[in-house]
């Protein structure tokens, strides 16, 4: 009897056992998504500053000088995310409008450059806590120069623009505080290509413009959803 009753024992547990692998298996487990879904597109708008720093030289007169810029910068931006898992993947691209001054050669000729708009496209690579991204960027950026050339002899001016590209890279944070809304703190470094010019007043005479930029800006940022949170399944 006693045997008996262990072997029905047994038989139930492993019944149980089997009904209810059985049961996980018919009835797929979704977890929880991982927090804030970044994915979907975005625009924006930023406020904040620039900083222009390079060198002027002169063919004729040898004359050589370091220049700096600064001031506002303000424009907008728009792009778009995935999010897989915690991995967020995107490409953003910017427009933004400068009010920088800046400093000129001494000498018998001065000239300098001054950036008034600075565009950029770029992918950013994130990595998301939540409602918190930390993010790098990398990719091209354009900039319009402009370069007053004077003859402090006469008093002759004369101005000529040109638009040079070059290299970005940036970092950032980004905070979403509402279900589409954010806002992020960004640096970028942007190198521009040399800009080569003949002066509009000496045609013997030319300039060599070198810089590079710096902007910190402050966005916000609203987010069209675009598809469900990652989630997974058993």
């Amino acid at each position: 009897m006693r045997t008996i009753l262990s072997l029905g024992v047994a038989i139930f547990a492993h019944l149980t056992i089997q009904m209810a692998a059985a049961a996980d298996l018919s009835a797929p487990v979704i977890s929880a998504p991982f927090g804030y879904n970044w994915t979907g597109f975005f625009i924006g708008g930023s406020l904040g500053g620039v900083w222009a720093t390079g060198a002027v030289t002169d063919s004729l007169l040898g004359l050589a000088a370091n220049t700096r810029q600064s001031g506002f910068v303000g424009g907008g931006q728009s792009g778009f995310n995935y999010q897989f898992k915690s991995l967020v993947l995107g490409v953003e691209g910017s427009a933004d409008w400068t009010s920088s001054s800046g400093t000129r050669i001494g000498g018998g000729i001065s000239g300098g450059g001054i950036p008034k708009w600075v565009s950029t496209l770029a992918g950013r690579f994130g990595v998301a806590f939540d409602r918190v991204l930390l993010y790098a960027k990398a990719g091209a950026g354009w900039v319009e120069n402009n370069a007053i050339v004077t003859n402090l002899t006469t008093g002759l001016s004369r101005g000529i623009s040109n638009t040079s590209s070059g290299s970005l890279l940036g970092a950032g944070i980004e905070w979403a505080f509402w279900p589409n809304w954010s806002t992020k703190v960004e640096y970028n470094y942007l190198g521009t290509r040399s800009w080569v010019f003949t002066s509009p007043i000496l045609p013997a005479d030319t300039f060599t413009l070198s810089r590079n930029i710096q902007t910190a800006k402050v966005s916000l940022n609203y987010k069209f959803d675009w598809g469900n949170p990652i989630t997974t399944r058993y």
